[in-house]
């Protein structure tokens, strides 16, 4: 019988030479460690090098450059998704994977449970948030023009839509055409848009229920006002 709580992992990903030059040279895996005792939980083979574990009371997904992979608590691998993957995120009942042109929903044993098109592209930047009441947040923005960030929350249980929001973008640059950083959190009181320039950072705060922006906060530093000094006449 495992110890409770053997579900809080210390999760490590390495590679390691094969005896085989054939297999490209390299093993990639990952462990898991109960924090309890510091005991192996499990070491499961990954199909190439990990770019990202997210790690829930569910389990371990792992991602790559155009792979993920989802392992319970006890090791068994229960979902595999090929080609590229924007972002996986763990819910209350299962997992959600952000692909190139869709949303799917999966439970716990890896079985879809729902599937929703949406009409990003492969220019475009998407990632997901599971807000505090379970909502799935979706967030995208441009890669080529600074057009704003774009909200949709939907239900965790259909995927039907419960609002949408798009921000201006709060970190505008001179040019449209360069690229600032763009981090979203979600927390019980909101949720913030935090744009990275280099002038300085900006905050957006929106409601976690609506959508609607509460507060913007310019963390730039002010310019400095030129005082013009007069020039005394000529011959005083």
């Amino acid at each position: 019988m495992r110890p409770r709580g053997c579900w809080q992992w210390r999760v490590t990903s390495s590679w390691s030479p094969t005896a085989s030059r054939r297999a490209r040279g390299r093993q990639v895996e990952v462990a898991a460690y109960a924090l309890a005792n510091g005991r192996l939980a499990f070491r499961a083979e990954l199909p190439a090098v990990a770019q990202r574990l997210v790690v829930t009371d569910a389990g371990i997904a792992v991602m790559g450059r155009k792979y993920a992979v989802v392992h319970d608590r006890f090791g068994p691998r229960v979902l595999t998704v090929d080609g590229v993957t924007f972002d996986i995120r763990g819910g209350k009942d299962g997992w959600f994977v952000l692909r190139p042109y869709e949303l799917e929903a999966f439970d716990r044993a890896g079985k879809s449970r729902w599937q929703v098109q949406r009409p990003f592209d492969v220019r475009t930047a998407a990632a997901l948030e599971i807000l505090p009441d379970g909502g799935v947040l979706t967030w995208k923005r441009d890669l080529n023009v600074d057009k704003g960030v774009g909200f949709v929350c939907r239900s965790p249980v259909d995927g039907s839509t419960r609002w949408r929001s798009d921000v201006a973008s709060p970190g505008k640059f001179e040019s449209p055409y360069r690229l600032g950083r763009v981090e979203v959190r979600a927390t019980a009181r909101g949720i913030y848009l935090l744009s990275l320039t280099s002038t300085g950072s900006v905050v957006a705060e929106l409601s976690p229920k609506t959508g609607e922006q509460k507060k913007l906060v310019d963390l730039r530093p002010k310019p400095k006002r030129r005082v013009r000094r007069r020039l005394p006449a000529k011959g005083r």
